[in-house]
């Protein structure tokens, strides 16, 4: 666990005997330089920021921060970069550069166009985020829900990385936060519910080969290179458990790294809003698995 992380937990610590843990997020929001609403596909038309990034950066002015780029859920037709809840204040506490990402929701943009508007999202913090205290050799991806699948989708199908001219070797690491839709054709025949199967097949239409197309289980080919995986799934839920025990095992069985948790006592909801908390398992997974990553491929002036 580095340095800044454990100098969290301790303010975090003594926030708590206090009173509410909230006040730590309020406490370290005003220790943090953060810049809203940047446009990354050069859309100056768009008055709805559908394609733009926040950034939250440490307030020490130093650089070289490893960098974590934030895919909001929603079903993939509702949500906002605004929905960031404790993150900010944990990430930037803790020594990293965070970026929260809108892209088009459905029905302006199918899940492949989704999927590539985080990928030029990706290109844009690989360009740019060095002007804002970032390192762009140190960047991982993480999503909830909708987006655990698109971040599943960009670290298993190396097409969208591709199309902005990068490549599995830009990504150090992939979060899962309670994705349940990493094989869509398997979750959608699973669902017992006719409305809740109506509103997948309403986003991944009802084309099995379409859904296939865009399942990140079904991307995984033997030796992939793919960026090392964190996947955090709610204990109780078995559509989570099983649609992510069966990526982790398709990542492995590829040759790649893959960490799988059951976070217990949480729900899909909970295990996003208290995310940065201190005294959640959660957390301490995240801030440990970015911790590997990142140490990795350290830059000169960190070592």
């Amino acid at each position: 666990m580095n340095i800044r992380y454990r100098l969290f937990l301790l303010g975090a610590a003594a926030a708590l005997v206090v009173g509410n843990p909230l006040c730590v997020s309020l406490l370290a929001a005003g220790k943090m330089r953060v810049q809203r609403n940047i446009e990354y596909l050069n859309r100056p038309q768009d008055i709805f920021k559908e394609t733009a990034l926040d950034i939250y950066a440490p307030a020490d002015g130093k650089d070289h921060h490893p960098v974590v780029i934030w895919v909001h859920g929603g079903a993939w037709k509702l949500g906002s970069k605004g929905e960031v809840h404790l993150k900010p204040a944990a990430f930037t506490q803790a020594g990293y550069v965070l970026v929260s990402i809108n892209y088009r929701l459905h029905p302006r943009a199918d899940v492949a166009g989704q999927a590539g508007d985080v990928a030029a999202a990706i290109n844009w913090v690989k360009n740019n985020i060095a002007q804002y205290s970032g390192d762009p050799q140190r960047i991982s991806l993480m999503g909830h829900s909708a987006g655990a699948h698109l971040c599943a989708l960009i670290g298993t199908d190396e097409q969208y990385l591709k199309q902005q001219k990068l490549s599995f070797a830009d990504l150090q690491g992939i979060i899962l936060l309670d994705g349940a839709c990493y094989d869509v054709a398997q979750h959608i025949n699973d669902i017992p519910e006719r409305f809740f199967k109506s509103l997948f097949v309403s986003v991944f239409t009802s084309d099995v080969k379409k859904q296939r197309a865009v399942s990140p289980t079904l991307q995984i080919t033997p030796q992939k290179k793919m960026p090392a995986f964190l996947i955090i799934y709610i204990a109780e839920r078995n559509d989570s458990k099983k649609q992510s025990r069966s990526l982790a095992a398709a990542i492995k069985q590829a040759g790649g790294s893959a960490e799988v948790h059951a976070a217990r006592g949480e729900n899909h909801a909970t295990l996003n809003l208290s995310l940065g908390m201190p005294t959640k398992p959660a957390t301490k997974w995240v801030f440990d698995f970015l911790e590997a990553v990142s140490s990795d491929t350290a830059s000169p002036a960190d070592k």
